[in-house]
């Protein structure tokens, strides 16, 4: 075959096969592998360049409607410039001084117009999450960050909880999805940010590759362990952690319904939570217990089953998009990016798109798995080809795409007082709670 006819592959293995034995033909052998090479890149990055280049049109182009129905429906035109308007002017200095760290997310800054926030938005979901320290806690989450102020006033949950504004979260939500999916967004993924994170080493990487082998931002975001078992070992205790996360809240009867939209604190609503899973199993749940636990950007974003049993059901429940609990008055704080999302994980159980999980056991009867979505993208991935076997506790069952998510398991009525919880009841507080890792001890017998 021809030096002329050869394709990258081809020209490595006449090379390494030392087919041509002239020195002439083999020097020119090298420099037509390393021309391949650069041609290969270069289409490579010109194709990237396009992408993002139509990408960030289509952007615009949804972005730009959304501003002409926004300001031709009065109603959501009046709440944005109301949300706009009460958020307080100093808010910026107080939660520099409550939050270390909140400088250094930009995307917090207070938003000084619509159009100032749907141009900042536009950046956003044309760009990959970026990293800032191992501690801050506004790390990976933009759009969280950028619209925390809006949705924490007064009118923040008539805004963010209209039809027509959530419809058009979710056609921005698929847009930077599509961006997280191309090679584009790996850019990120450098020693100073994602890749430099203290426990990257744990998992399935390349260092040989620029990137550590993955092909895109959510590829990084949904890694797996190297070796699960080291990292993660399998407690013997009949319950286990169904994610890595921080657990943030328990509590016992669970009622059927309550008006989580009118009342304060902690609110769990079985009939909202579980509204997917047929009538005769939520009642089994009614005046039960639940365990509710916090991801961060940065945690591993797979779920594993905490039980052993019988994958009865589950089906993804589709949800609201950035809506929270802002019923928490004289509180300046809940301005300040995610103190609002922090204190409404409860109420976020009830509204935002989760994944539902029902396991039949032997020992304890029914038990429920709620993945929850709970900002930025947050598409909720069940593994279906598991729905009616027996599964094993601690096995993988689905993940997370790319954002903020949170966990609840719930419990029977009938076995929540015999069971052991672990670790024992107490005031859970995220700024400090450590990380309770997946597959490790939640509950036994007592």
């Amino acid at each position: 075959m021809s030096l002329n006819n050869m394709n990258v592959k081809e020209l490595r293995e006449a090379l390494k096969r030392r087919h041509l034995s002239h020195a002439g033909l083999k020097e020119d052998l090298v420099n037509r592998l390393f021309q391949a090479k650069e041609i290969a890149k270069l289409k490579k990055t010109t194709l990237e360049k396009q992408f993002v280049r139509d990408h960030r049109q289509r952007c615009k182009r949804v972005i730009n409607d959304f501003k002409y129905v926004v300001k031709s429906n009065k109603f959501l035109l009046d709440a944005m410039n109301q949300m706009i308007d009460n958020i307080p002017s100093k808010v910026d200095k107080l939660c520099e001084k409550n939050y270390p760290g909140y400088s250094h997310a930009h995307t917090l800054e207070t938003p000084r117009s619509f159009n100032d926030l749907c141009d900042r938005m536009l950046t956003v979901i044309t760009s990959a999450p970026e990293y800032y320290t191992p501690k801050n806690p506004f790390t990976g989450l933009p759009l969280v960050n950028l619209f925390a102020k809006l949705i924490a006033t007064n009118t923040g949950l008539l805004f963010f909880g209209n039809v027509i504004v959530n419809n058009y979260f979710k056609k921005f939500l698929s847009l930077w999805t599509e961006y997280l999916d191309h090679p584009a967004s790996r850019y990120v993924l450098t020693k100073q940010e994602w890749l430099g994170m203290p426990t990257i080493n744990e998992f399935k990487i390349n260092t040989q590759d620029k990137y550590y082998g993955f092909k895109s931002w959510n590829t990084f975001f949904i890694r797996t362990y190297k070796n699960i078992d080291e990292s993660r070992p399998l407690s013997k205790a009949l319950v286990v952690a169904a994610c890595d996360c921080h657990l943030i809240n328990f509590k016992r009867n669970i009622q059927y319904e309550s008006d989580y939209l009118k009342i304060k604190g902690d609110v769990y609503s079985l009939k909202d939570i579980l509204n997917v899973v047929p009538e005769n199993i939520i009642q089994r749940f009614v005046g039960g217990c639940i365990y509710q636990g916090y991801l961060s950007a940065e945690n591993y974003h797979r779920y594993h089953s905490p039980v052993n049993g019988k994958l009865v059901f589950a089906k993804v429940a589709e949800g609201t998009y950035f809506l929270v609990n802002n019923f928490y008055k004289n509180n300046l704080n809940q301005f300040c990016g995610q103190n609002q999302v922090m204190r409404s994980q409860p109420f976020l159980s009830n509204v935002q798109t989760r994944a539902i999980y029902i396991f039949e056991t032997k020992e304890i009867g029914y038990v429920a798995f709620v993945a929850i979505g709970m900002t930025e993208v947050s598409s909720c991935i069940i593994d279906q080809s598991l729905i009616g076997k027996q599964v094993k506790k601690g096995a993988e069952i689905g993940y997370f795409q790319y954002g903020g998510s949170t966990n609840v398991l719930i419990f029977e009525k009938n076995y929540c007082n015999k069971l052991n919880f672990y670790p024992k009841q107490r005031n859970f507080n995220m700024q400090t709670e450590p990380l309770t890792k997946i597959r490790s001890a939640i509950a036994d017998l007592k």
